[in-house]
């Protein structure tokens, strides 16, 4: 078989695996998701979906397991279209992320743009690109209802004025867990939310894409100009 035949059905084949790996698997919470480790709902999602669920009350707060294979370039999110159409009106939202053994990791309450309340967790943020693959937490609760340790501590720093800066873990805290919330500063009504998440492709994946897409195009080149050879 031609060299150059082989390297482009290699550059699709490797395309079409990129593409299937991306397709976003989505999750939709079964009655109430639990606010603890141990009652938490597993998504089954891996590195990239949708979270569907329910705050039922201005207390509620919800916690999904999922798996992350890359740290660096996952993120997340509770802005999504309806939010960017309706012009910021949805849920005023937090975002917390745990490892496996129930430590605090990365948090966000206002998306970092300034134009929305809802949260977002960027990939390549600081926190998260030092950790490795594994199962994680990623919990949801209307602002002002934080999570505290079993010693009745928040969780994560809060505050000074700054609603978009990325908040870790609180000086000193070493929680095994998600007890309760501190709910003295709530805000906004409850109701349904979305958490995107997603995965910000490496330069790597980036030149994969283009290698075959480029593959593509050499392909239908060559049908074309058989055709007129013909």
């Amino acid at each position: 078989m031609n060299k150059s035949i082989v390297i482009i059905t290699a550059s699709v084949a490797a395309l079409l695996l990129v593409s299937s790996e991306a397709r976003a698997q989505v999750y939709t919470e079964v009655g109430d998701a639990g606010e603890t480790q141990a009652t938490a709902q597993a998504s089954g999602i891996t590195q990239s979906g949708t979270i569907f669920g329910t705050l039922s009350d201005i207390n509620d707060a919800d916690v999904f397991s999922l798996t992350i294979t890359n740290t660096s370039t996952i993120a997340f999110s509770t802005v999504n279209m309806l939010t960017e159409l309706s012009g910021g009106i949805g849920l005023d939202t937090q975002l917390f992320l745990f490892t496996s053994a129930g430590l605090p990791v990365v948090a966000n309450d206002d998306d970092p743009s300034g134009l929305y309340v809802q949260s977002t967790i960027p990939a390549g943020n600081s926190f998260l690109a030092t950790l490795g693959a594994g199962t994680y937490y990623i919990g949801i609760s209307l602002s002002g209802n934080d999570p505290i340790n079993s010693n009745g501590q928040l969780v994560f720093t809060t505050g000074n004025g700054d609603t978009t800066a990325l908040r870790g873990p609180a000086s000193g805290i070493n929680p095994t867990n998600w007890n309760t919330f501190d709910s003295a500063n709530l805000n906004g009504p409850s109701g349904a939310y979305e958490i995107d998440i997603t995965s910000v492709p490496e330069p790597s994946t980036v030149a994969l894409y283009a290698f075959g897409a480029l593959a593509l195009l050499l392909i239908s080149a060559k049908r074309k100009a058989n055709r007129i050879e013909a």
